[in-house]
């Protein structure tokens, strides 16, 4: 532990060396300091945001590091079984066919969990999955249900989403929809909730050592003072009250609801020091089980043939022209996803057809990329100035210890 301390305390003087221009930390008030952090961007400092945030990765693996060889037990037997599965994968037998179905269903849901993780880990930055990924997906199988009139068809693999001659014609419905990608709505939110731990220890960490919540401090001054408060620090005031006296059911609402400013809901219970359980079992609940499935209920109803049609019915009326666009933009669609039983449905639409698809996919591929580069440079950004905030914060406790041992020794040399 001595040594991981002294490791540490080497990197981030390092890194207090290194940084140049930026001004000394004892200096510095909570609204310059922001000011600084907030400065420090990719476009105005790409190499220092570079390498503060290689430093932050580095300070992240090395602690995660050290805290599995804690528990040397356990690291031992999770060894040994990963090695007895996969050797086992290499021997014949029957039971090769069920471990590949089993790392078919893992692969598949941990995909989706890694995407919710991807959309709320960040502060901010998150990339925005259910609207790239997992909405595509639940309008992909609704429109394919309704195309082939059953559910049963593979949503993964070399077959997805191709109708099944053999399949047994049902009727589609909701529940029958739902059912068919819940689990991936679950993972998603189960994957949103884990994203959302990062603030929260870290500002759990910030109130063990003394340093508090700065933000929350200089808020409630203002308040106290009267002052005349912005609406956004009045609303981010409010939630951090409201979280404060609610606790789990505070949490549990603002993870249920499409909310921005959830990462000040982990900052805030990590201030207060929230019970760990408390604070992520009340964001699982809210974010696997209630909002993603309320997210997953709207998009099957919006894209329902119920709904398509009432649509429809409404763009004949106010605009033919409109009508006859989403007409041949869904059944293209359709086509495109592979559920064709209406692909040749309309004679001499083919070549204007898939220019009009590959439109569609080129803005949509371009709309993809631009939020992708976009999640990376925020990343990138958001790491650089946790780092530049973890060496400030070092900077000032070493010299209020510094200040402190200087007072002590006056004080002895008084004494004497």
């Amino acid at each position: 532990m001595r040594s991981r301390s002294r490791s540490r305390a080497d990197s981030l003087a390092s890194s207090t060396k290194s940084l140049g221009d930026i001004p000394a930390p004892a200096a510095d008030d909570g609204q310059s300091v922001k000011a600084q952090l907030e400065s420090l961007t990719f476009f105005t400092s790409p190499f220092k945001v570079s390498y503060y945030s290689t430093l932050y990765l580095q300070q992240r693996l090395r602690n995660t590091a050290g805290y599995i060889v804690q528990y040397p037990r356990t690291l031992a037997y999770s060894i040994a079984l990963g090695s007895i599965y996969t050797a086992l994968h290499f021997i014949g037998g029957p039971h090769v066919e069920v471990f590949q179905r089993i790392d078919g269903w893992v692969a598949w849901h941990s995909y989706w969990v890694m995407l919710g993780v991807l959309s709320s880990i960040g502060l901010g930055a998150g990339l925005h999955t259910f609207v790239l990924f997992l909405g595509p997906h639940i309008a992909r199988v609704t429109l394919t249900a309704y195309e082939c009139g059953n559910t049963s068809f593979a949503v993964n693999g070399p077959v997805a989403f191709q109708c099944s001659p053999q399949a047994a014609v049902a009727s589609v419905t909701f529940t029958r929809i739902l059912s068919k990608v819940i689990s991936e709505s679950l993972c998603w939110g189960a994957g949103t909730a884990i994203g959302e731990l990062p603030p929260y220890f870290i500002a759990r960490a910030a109130s063990a050592a003394g340093q508090g919540d700065g933000e929350y401090e200089r808020l409630k001054r203002l308040a106290a003072t009267g002052a005349s408060l912005p609406l956004k620090d009045r609303a981010l005031l409010s939630i951090y009250e409201l979280l404060r006296r609610f606790g789990f059911s505070g949490i549990l609402l603002f993870a249920a609801i499409p909310n921005p400013l959830f990462d000040l809901a982990g900052i805030t219970c990590g201030h207060f020091q929230v019970p760990f359980w408390t604070f992520f079992g009340a964001t699982f609940l809210g974010k696997s089980f209630v909002k993603s499935t309320i997210q997953t209920t709207v998009v099957i109803t919006a894209f329902s043939k119920e709904m398509i049609a009432m649509v429809l019915a409404f763009l004949r009326n106010v605009s033919p022209w409109a009508h006859d666009l989403a007409e041949h933009v869904l059944h293209q669609q359709a086509v495109a996803f592979g559920s064709g039983h209406g692909a040749g449905k309309s004679n001499g639409e083919g070549d204007g057809g898939d220019s009009s698809v590959s439109l569609i996919g080129s803005v949509w591929n371009t709309c993809v990329a631009i939020m992708l580069i976009y999640f990376v440079v925020s990343t990138l950004e958001t790491f650089a100035q946790s780092h530049l905030a973890e060496v400030k914060s070092w900077g000032q406790n070493q010299l209020a210890r510094v200040g402190s041992r200087q007072k002590h020794v006056t004080v002895d040399d008084d004494s004497e």
